[in-house]
């Protein structure tokens, strides 16, 4: 079962759109007062966990993806932003089918190239190995090895204990396999509550800047497709499906996408203060 371009499109963007959904929104974060140099609250700090959660899965490469909808998988050797979902948004802005790629172009890329970035902590101290200085480590790496300890319990964490082997050897602090394990309780509370929750107002701010892309993107091919009919106080309307987008599951998130711009972005435009995107101190 081939599927179209039109139609993987479709997918994409609509698994892309969900995801955004749920990572930023008023049952997460605190309404806002203003949306210009601001700064995002979470509503508890189960949330920030949450939301740390679910960014490791927006963070982490498709598995499922490619085999059933026919869609390429990042080379070997391809930057560490490649192996998230914004691989699939970059095929679609160098292939574009429904709209002017340039809009949702321009927010993926800003938030890949803070991903492939690094994060050079100061001061951190992890009492566990008695590690008291500098932290240098890839945004990614640090982003998903916090979301991964927050989610999985001791005996699932050998993958970031190897991890955490590698971070403390790069930065002149080697440690053995025990040590690790003991201080990934360290590692959690020092990072999540210092550079993630400093850092998740913009992590925001750039997810939700992907999302109003890919409205503006969809905003002529909606304008296309729909179709009110009948009386208008009925408000009945239908989408006329492109012709190149015919399997049952394209359909639908075709017209899931459609119904997504009809509603618009459940979150306003906001930019955070410059305060919050500072290399920490």
């Amino acid at each position: 079962m081939a599927y179209s371009k039109d139609e993987q499109e479709s997918i994409i963007l609509n698994a892309v759109w969900d995801m955004i959904d749920n990572l930023v929104n008023f049952g997460r974060f605190c309404k806002i007062n203003k949306t210009t140099d601001t700064s995002l609250l979470f509503e508890r700090s189960a949330d920030a966990r949450l939301f740390n959660i679910l960014l490791v899965d927006f963070l982490s490469q498709a598995q499922a993806i490619p085999k059933p909808f026919d869609l390429p998988t990042p080379p070997q050797i391809a930057r560490s932003s490649d192996r998230t979902y914004l691989f699939y948004l970059r095929q679609i802005c160098n292939d574009p089918t429904l709209g002017d790629p340039e809009l949702i172009a321009a927010p993926m890329e800003k938030f890949a190239d803070w991903l492939d970035g690094e994060i050079v902590i100061p001061k951190a101290w992890f009492s566990s190995v008695n590690y008291n200085g500098p932290l240098t480590i890839e945004r990614m790496q640090a982003l998903k090895t916090c979301g991964d300890i927050a989610k999985h319990n001791f005996a699932r964490l050998d993958v970031n204990v190897r991890k955490l082997l590698k971070i403390m050897a790069f930065n002149g602090w080697p440690i053995s396999e025990a040590q690790a394990y003991s201080m990934l309780p360290d590692f959690y509370e020092w990072f999540h509550n210092h550079a993630f929750i400093y850092y998740s107002s913009w992590i925001a701010e750039m997810l939700n800047d992907i999302r109003w892309g890919i409205y503006q993107y969809l905003m002529p091919e909606y304008a296309r497709s729909y179709n009110p009919y009948g009386d208008p106080h009925d408000m009945l309307y239908r989408f006329d499906v492109p012709p190149t987008i015919s399997q049952p599951l394209a359909r639908e998130m075709y017209w899931g996408l459609m119904n997504k711009v009809r509603a618009g972005p459940i979150f306003p435009r906001f930019t955070v203060s410059s305060s919050f995107k500072q290399p920490l101190h």
